[in-house]
């Protein structure tokens, strides 16, 4: 990303897991819920590996903060940090997301990825995404059970 002109920002959910409690969850769902579908959800993806190549064990032996570490910062400042990238990263929930957690920027360009299956109040979210958009909004989702080889495209 270094040598392009334009301005970049990633602004990106924010996944911290001591923040749990700030996650959309269903009215009554508790956040030690929460944990237990983002344990199970990690776990399916691994289940192909070799028992001593998966991570579901550090949800035993982990703070929240150090889940948020392995799992969310360090891969992005590791990647930042071999690529050299000048991206700057704001933390907030789609929701939250304004000017004022942006930086006083707005886009030209937003991408939404995966964000259907991660928040309850789709229409708000997007709202929010469009709201800081200058041209255009994309929006990208994986339709689970769709055999199509051809994705949707509204305008």
């Amino acid at each position: 990303m270094t040598g392009n002109a334009a301005s970049e920002t990633l602004v990106e959910e924010y996944c911290h897991l001591a923040s749990i409690s700030s996650f959309d969850r269903f009215p009554g769902e508790t956040a030690q819920n929460a944990l237990r579908k983002a344990r199970a959800g990690l776990a399916s993806l691994e289940e192909p590996l070799p028992a001593e190549h998966r991570h579901d064990y550090l949800y035993d032996c982990s703070t929240p903060e150090e889940l948020f570490e392995w799992f969310y910062d360090g891969p992005f400042k590791f990647c930042h940090r071999l690529l050299k990238s000048e991206v700057r990263r704001r933390y907030c929930t789609i929701h939250e997301l304004s000017p004022v957690t942006a930086g006083g920027e707005s886009f030209d360009l937003v991408f939404a990825g995966d964000v259907l299956w991660h928040t309850i109040d789709r229409l708000r979210a997007f709202a929010a995404a469009a709201a800081m958009t200058r041209r255009a909004l994309i929006i990208a989702q994986d339709l689970q059970n769709d055999s199509s080889p051809h994705p949707l495209c509204f305008t």
